[in-house]
């Protein structure tokens, strides 16, 4: 069984401004960190968003560097998006077919 280790590494999603949005505490379905699976299996993400005053946050972009596949564009927060204030936010990330250490970023 291939098996594929996912290291994580959260960056800052900027908004639009000198303000940005922060993501931190992200947790996998396994409850951890980091993630160890089948090559193309599909497992959640659970992000801390910190949307600051006057700001929003409508999509929030998904990327495993070095899978060769582009970014992940994933609408949050129904019609208004996210909105000034904590936010928790589980998104579906679907692991690179190889094995291999991959790192996620994201930014919104």
């Amino acid at each position: 069984m291939n098996k594929i280790f996912i290291g994580l590494v959260v960056a800052l999603a900027l908004v639009g401004s000198a303000s940005a949005a922060t993501f931190s505490n992200v947790q996998f379905d396994n409850g951890d960190v980091t993630i160890q699976d089948r090559g193309g299996t599909t497992v959640d993400a659970t992000f801390r968003v910190v949307v600051p005053s006057n700001q929003v946050v409508e999509y929030i972009q998904t990327d495993i560097t070095g899978d060769s596949l582009g970014p992940i564009d994933h609408s949050v927060g129904d019609d208004k998006g996210l909105e000034e204030g904590t936010h928790y936010v589980t998104l579906p990330i679907q692991l690179p077919p190889n094995t291999g250490t991959y790192t996620l970023t994201v930014q919104g």
